[in-house]
């Protein structure tokens, strides 16, 4: 995973965003330089739905750490809370 976001924030440094998506030509990059790096062989598509999901995940993420009550471990890279903030916050939002 580390590798992937490491070629996707390599093309964003070099312009491949030009709007608020890569453009082909990086994805294009990103996928021929993973083969390289990792002999795994996917497809565009593939690599297009999994910048999609880490989207979802960051937004999802973002909302959590809003909570003023939950708060980020460092050395755990974990969200942390207590119990009754735990469930307070999955009663709201994940009904």
């Amino acid at each position: 995973m580390e590798i992937y976001i490491d070629l996707i924030v390599e093309q964003v440094n070099l312009g491949g965003r030009p709007t608020y998506t890569l453009s082909k030509k990086a994805w294009t990059e990103i996928q021929g330089k993973f083969r390289q790096m990792t002999r795994i062989d996917y497809q565009l598509l593939q690599f297009k739905n999994k910048f999609q999901k880490l989207k979802d995940y960051y937004k999802q993420f973002k909302k959590l750490l809003g909570v003023t009550r939950f708060g980020w471990n460092v050395v755990t890279q974990t969200i942390i809370a207590d119990e009754e903030c735990w469930e307070e916050y999955i009663n709201v939002y994940m009904q």
